[in-house]
């Protein structure tokens, strides 16, 4: 352990002696490339010790420490190259016993004198002895240490490589899932532009129907002005024979001028309009795996029950009976076996309560419930039912509305299965012909729900696999693009029969010209079927030399692929043999290879054990001799210091004044400095595995690394999602508050109506208030017995007495303060009642206004 005047002399940065020491303005002491050093490490000119700013870029050197540091090391050299003797520095006597107070070696005419007053004193064998012990646990458990420390190498290192197998496993993982969805962007831009070549197919051939019928006509108008400009240029006798015929001809050439039909060009918005959003939708409904359910069928089916049984709980209202309980579309939603479900329930077809329009407004409000689109129409019959003409009528019905697509997204739902008892369902759709085209239309997809078996989770789970499957058949699900396109298409056919119906007016005047025409047509159908059968002809032929030459060359490919197999396999078998023969000769080589090895090994170990023994003896001798050097070194060190000290006591006096404060503020770090130089001394110690520790740092500064290039792939990843997440969240908030102004101008209406109501029932009762005061005042005043003086007496009776029943009938309704409309009526009834009975009537006038207030509160 270092002595107290080394620890004066040691940099608080490096913990050895000042080499060239600096003084801060903080009074602190640091070696000049200490401090350097630091500045450079932390960027900014602070003290080490107490982190004060220093002002000075270049701080003066220390030369009073400097000189001190200097006599210090000189005379520490000196104390070590003379060597050291057991010998007590102030009596010449032998150190034989250890103060265990002052923690130093003492001899025994120490223990008498006055500095050792009150001490306890120890043999030095045996406190050495115990220093030894102590010294020992502390090795021992400094060596646990070193091998748990190992032990923890080990299992960083293979969680290291857990990491890099995690990793690798969780990329693939993530590939995987971004190649779905980039076959699923690449499917649907391959759907669109298909649709849209389609489209454009269809165009092209409804304009190339119409520039051949624009021909034909371009044909017959020059063949009419040809014969007409000829018959023009001929006599006069032949020109008024043939005039009326040629008349007649040129007017019905000149009926009707060709139309650029309607839609003929491409309706690009059902392209491009919101094709980014019908995507995002679309792979939403991917990830979220959701399913949108639309129940169609005719009343008491039993779709309300239906819905329920497939959620799983009582959302739809259902009753046994034959009305409709549904009058109006209704969603719902629940998880289903770990999945959302959303099912639209609709009104009955042949609703007697509904007209046929309502009915058909109201279903197809079931597309849009569902937006953007439903998986599955759910045509709801049971098994039960009479199948009359109405039931035949349903699938057209359902296809005039959504379209002839829409059978390919239908399904037959059978309800009150539990009816059939031991009758297969099969069994019961064969016996009816009709029941068997009504589920050929919808592709020959039915299901049977069992409605007394309402917990049976089987039939649920059956039912959504079915519309999986035909969801994948369909590419996925009925949008409302297909339900526009069918009212668009209906639309087209009431067009259509509208200028039929024109054309059936005009047939009449074009008998001519298409008799003529179906000849022509008739001579080109002649001679196409003629062109067509010697197409086909010359096809069949060619398709039957390309099937002979086709089979010939699959009959020589199967000939060549068995002559290769049969050499491959040859081969293979040769190769096997030899690959066997050479690892039976590699294995017995490495087994001979790992016993010399082994032997030799065995060996190493056995010398190297030994060198390793004869190593460690000579070690401990060493250690035990250095350690009575040292010993010795350190008794001649503290006696030549003590005798040191009395010789530069006159010296250290003069520099004491300088030195006082720093002294101080030294003492105060004295503990700090202690704790440095343990620690400096343990570092000394850990610097066998230091490279093992530069080693361990470096691979977690790649873990790090690695850590943190996850986190940013994730971080990004989330704000996508978050992104995503407040767009949807926004259009919620709006939808909210799109319904929250609705309902807030239905409450307003409906308290505009309930206050138009109090208006008029307050105004009634006031009027029959009026009336019955005006007859009881009428009355009173016929009295003509009545005298001056008793009049008002007879008035205030009057008065107490009406108000009396008044306040009985309001004291029911309300104890509340009358005002507002009372005091209003009241005013006008005390008016009246003083232009008949005089000042009296104001009295009776108010008490009537109060108790009017408060039967006007009570209907308020």
């Amino acid at each position: 352990m270092a002595s107290q005047s080394e620890e004066d002399y040691i940099c608080p940065v490096c913990c050895e002696i000042f080499k060239t020491p600096v003084f801060l303005s903080c009074s602190h002491s640091v070696c000049k490339e200490c401090l350097h050093q630091f500045w450079r490490t932390k960027g900014t000119q602070e003290c080490p010790v107490c982190r004060r700013r220093s002002s000075k870029d270049d701080p003066p050197v220390n030369l009073v420490l400097k000189n001190l540091c200097e006599s210090f090391l000189k005379e520490r050299n000196e104390v070590r190259s003379s060597g050291s003797e057991e010998i007590c520095s102030l009596h010449s006597e032998k150190l034989k016993l250890f103060c265990q107070e002052d923690k130093q070696p003492v001899c025994v005419v120490c223990v008498n004198s006055q500095n050792h007053d009150n001490h306890k004193f120890r043999p030095i064998d045996e406190v050495v002895s115990s220093y030894k012990e102590e010294l020992n646990t502390a090795l021992k458990t400094l060596q646990r240490k070193l091998k748990h420390n190992e032990t923890m190498k080990g299992e960083f290192e293979e969680t290291v490589e857990i990491i890099k197998s995690q990793a690798e496993h969780t990329e693939r993982q993530i590939k995987q899932q971004f190649e779905k969805l980039h076959q699923f962007l690449r499917d649907e831009e391959e759907a669109t532009i298909t649709a849209l070549r389609e489209e454009e197919e269809q165009k092209k051939q409804m304009m190339k129907e119409k520039l051949e019928e624009i021909n034909r006509h371009i044909s017959a108008l020059s063949h009419s002005i040809r014969d007409t400009e000829e018959m023009m240029n001929t006599s006069d006798v032949c020109f008024l024979k043939k005039f009326p015929v040629s008349m007649e001809r040129v007017q019905i050439s000149s009926q009707s001028d060709p139309q650029t039909p309607p839609g003929a060009l491409i309706h690009v918005p059902r392209y491009l309009g919101n094709l980014s959003f019908r995507v995002w939708k679309k792979m939403q409904d991917i990830v979220q795996n959701k399913r949108r359910l639309v129940l169609l069928g005719r009343t008491g089916a039993g779709k309300s029950a239906a819905g329920n049984t497939i959620l799983g709980q009582k959302e739809f209202k259902s009753d046994l009976c034959m009305d409709s309980v549904t009058s109006e579309c209704s969603e719902r939603h629940a998880t289903v076996s770990g999945r959302s479900v959303s099912v639209v329930d609709t009104p009955g077809l042949f609703d007697t309560q509904m007209t046929h329009e309502e009915i058909m407004m109201e279903i197809a409000k079931s597309v849009y419930l569902s937006s953007p689109g439903p998986h599955a129409f759910l045509i709801v019959f049971p098994v039960n039912m009479r199948f009359t003409e109405h039931e035949q009528q349903i699938p057209q019905i359902i296809e005039m509305m959504f379209g002839q697509e829409v059978l390919k997204y239908s399904i037959i739902l059978f309800t009150y299965g539990d009816l059939l008892k031991q009758k297969n369902i099969e069994e019961h759709i064969n016996e009816n012909i009709k029941f068997r085209h009504l589920v050929q239309q919808c592709g020959g997809r039915y299901h049977v729900f069992n409605n007394e078996d309402e917990n049976n989770r089987e039939q649920n789970i059956d039912l959504l696999q079915k519309i999986d499957t035909m969801i994948e058949q369909n590419d996925g699900y009925y949008s409302n693009q297909m339900y526009e396109d069918a009212h668009r298409f209906r639309q087209l056919e009431e067009e259509r029969r509208k200028r039929e119906e024109e054309k059936r007016k005009q047939e009449v005047e074009k008998k001519i010209q298409e008799e003529t025409e179906r000849l022509m047509n008739e001579q080109l159908q002649r001679m196409r079927e003629e062109m067509e059968a010697k197409q086909r002809e010359e096809e069949e032929r060619k398709l039957q030399e390309e099937k002979q030459r086709q089979e010939e060359n699959e009959r020589l490919m199967k000939e060549q692929l068995q002559r290769m197999r049969e050499e491959m396999e040859a081969k293979q078998r040769e190769e096997e043999e030899i690959k066997l023969q050479e690892e039976k000769q590699r294995q017995e080589e490495n087994e001979r290879l790992m016993k010399e090895q082994l032997q030799r090994m065995r060996e190493e170990m056995e010398a190297k054990q030994r060198e390793e023994e004869e190593i460690k003896l000579q070690e401990e001798k060493q250690r035990q001799e250095e350690t009575e050097r040292l010993m010795k070194e350190n008794e001649q060190k503290i006696r030549e210091e003590m005798e040191a000290k009395q010789r530069s006591e006159l010296e250290r006096v003069k520099v004491e004044r300088q030195r006082e404060e720093e002294v101080r503020k030294q003492q105060e770090e004295k503990q700090r400095r202690e704790d440095m130089e343990r620690v400096r001394k343990e570092i000394e110690k850990r610097i066998r595995v230091e490279m093992e520790v530069k080693k361990k740092e470096e691979e977690q500064r790649k873990q790090q690394e690695e850590k943190q290039r996850q986190e940013e792939s994730e971080r990004l990843m989330k704000e996508k999602e978050q992104i995503i997440r407040k767009e949807m969240e926004a259009k919620q908030r709006s939808e909210l508050e799109r319904v929250k102004v609705e309902r807030q101008r239905e409450e307003e209406v409906r308290k505009q109506q309930e206050e138009k109501q109090r208006r008029e029932e307050m105004e009634r009762v006031r009027k029959e208030i009026e009336k019955k005061v005006r007859a009881d005042l009428e009355e009173q005043m016929k009295k003509e017995n009545m005298s001056n003086t008793k009049r008002d007496p007879g008035i205030a009776k009057f008065v107490k007495e009406y108000e009396q029943e008044l306040n009985l009938s309001a004291s029911a309704v309300n104890k509340s303060s009358h005002t507002g409309y009372g005091a209003i009526i009241g005013d006008v009834i005390g008016g009246a009642v003083g232009l008949l009975a005089g000042p009296a009537g104001a009295a009776a006038g108010a008490a009537a206004g109060a108790a009017t207030g408060a039967v006007m509160n009570a209907f308020r």
